[in-house]
């Protein structure tokens, strides 16, 4: 169970949550991603509970509904500031009015573009950046 001092009285009035693996274990004793999701989000099933994976991607729940987020490769130099810049992309992408999907593609490709040089901004695309990447990157079939 989500304890009240992780901040379990907050998620029945937020829109999103996006806890990294090891934080989303912490708030619900889960391991696995998936049962962390299930669990904040029986808490408030409106809100859209994404858990960063580093390497391994993301994985969403909104409604019962999970969408998993593969990422982009990237030659890795730090990851510092990853997650950070993932957060950013998806704000962005939802600012646009995005569907969901495509608001998380896009933040995997700005939060891998961070690990390319050593420090927490440096390497970061900029919109149109990540805009090219993604869409180079959609139009190869494997």
């Amino acid at each position: 169970a989500v304890g009240s001092e992780h901040g379990a009285p907050a998620l029945p009035y937020t829109d999103y949550v996006l806890p990294n693996n090891e934080e989303a274990q912490r708030l619900t004793g889960h391991t696995d991603e998936r049962g962390q999701a299930e669990v904040l989000s029986a808490l408030n099933p409106k809100c859209v509970v994404v858990i960063t994976r580093g390497r391994r991607g993301s994985m969403a729940i909104r409604g019962g509904r999970v969408i998993e987020t593969l990422p982009f490769p990237m030659k890795t130099v730090d990851e510092s500031g990853a997650g950070d810049a993932f957060t950013a992309g998806l704000i962005t992408g939802l600012l646009n009015d995005w569907d969901l999907e495509h608001a998380l593609s896009f933040a995997s490709v700005v939060g891998a573009s961070r690990t390319r040089a050593l420090g927490c901004f440096a390497s970061v695309f900029t919109f149109e950046e990540a805009v090219s990447f993604l869409e180079k990157q959609l139009l190869i079939v494997p």
